[in-house]
């Protein structure tokens, strides 16, 4: 708001039908409501989507604005890239205090912030309940699909120690993210049956975020199902960390993948062989995969990649 100048830009706003909303009317939210109405319509989105996170969550700003192209909520001209209107989309909501508590690089980039309570209290509001955190503890299991998720489209779960993952998730129709959060639950539990009716009934998701953290490697080995390639709109996927082995061929049927998270995947031994044919692909991060012996061929018919962390040559 502080960037209006015109008396008449400053009576439009109080004009306007905003002021009208019993529920903001008589708050505390109205300053925040009338900040936000004031937002370009694809802000406004990128704004309603950190609801996702649970209160007081350290956001990474990279994955944040990886989030938002993933759901398409980014526009550039043919020659612009997506990640800039990314980093001018979260400088327009830092400038309005949507953000705070940011942690900066070394050389003074933002590389995390945090939403305050009331901001993410507004957030869930302009959100309409799309936009949703779930905290599972112990072994009582909340049940995703229960009201108000009816139109549930962005889930992140924050999974505790000794809990299992909630079965319940594989009933949510028409997820665009799923992005689970835990380095100390029991991956054992989203055993093969569980993880394939997952992602049989997750076919709208855009963004699929789960790694693990901790890069442990220890215990269960997680296998990707095939029928992951049922995921046929996924453009994000994130298995940094996982104790995975073997990534299945289906994975090269997701035509609209761009970025591909690998890092920290130790046992990983080789990619699939058809990489070739991910014709969309723009980011394969694989750093710290030294088990990969080497590229496959397809690699070179990535045309689109302009980030590939390292490289494999085999010595044979």
């Amino acid at each position: 708001m502080r960037s209006k100048k015109t008396e008449e830009e400053w009576q439009r706003i109080l004009n306007s039908e905003l002021w009208k909303i019993e529920e903001i009317e008589k708050g505390v939210l109205n300053p925040l409501w009338l900040s936000y109405n004031d937002l370009p319509s694809r802000v406004k989105r990128c704004f309603s989507y950190c609801a996702v996170f649970p209160k007081d969550y350290n956001i990474k700003k990279d994955k944040l604005i990886t989030l938002w192209m993933a759901q398409g909520y980014l526009s550039a001209e043919q020659d612009e890239e997506l990640k800039t209107i990314g980093d001018e989309y979260f400088g327009i909501l830092a400038s309005r205090s949507f953000f705070q508590e940011f942690t900066k690089s070394y050389d003074n980039r933002i590389i995390r912030c945090k939403i305050n309570d009331m901001v993410h209290d507004f957030a869930r509001f302009v959100s309409q309940n799309e936009c949703f955190s779930m905290e599972i503890n112990g072994s009582e299991e909340p049940n995703a699909t229960n009201s108000p998720h009816g139109k549930l489209r962005h889930l992140m779960l924050t999974i505790g120690e000794g809990a299992s993952f909630p079965v319940s998730t594989c009933r949510v129709k028409r997820m665009r993210s799923l992005l689970i959060d835990s380095s100390r639950f029991d991956y054992q539990s989203l055993n093969g049956e569980i993880l394939e009716e997952l992602l049989m009934e997750s076919t709208s998701l855009r963004a699929f975020d789960f790694c693990r953290s901790d890069h442990t490697q220890l215990g269960f080995t997680l296998e990707i199902p095939r029928n992951i390639k049922k995921l046929i709109h996924l453009r994000y996927l994130n298995l940094s960390g996982q104790k995975i082995e073997k990534l299945p061929e289906a994975l090269c049927e997701l035509y609209n993948l761009e970025k591909l998270d690998i890092c920290g995947c130790w046992c990983l031994k080789e990619l699939p062989k058809g990489i070739g044919k991910l014709i969309n692909m723009k980011h394969l991060l694989n750093r710290d995969t030294d088990s990969v012996r080497y590229m496959p061929v397809g690699t070179a018919r990535l045309k689109s990649l302009r980030t590939l962390e390292e490289v494999r040559v085999s010595g044979r």
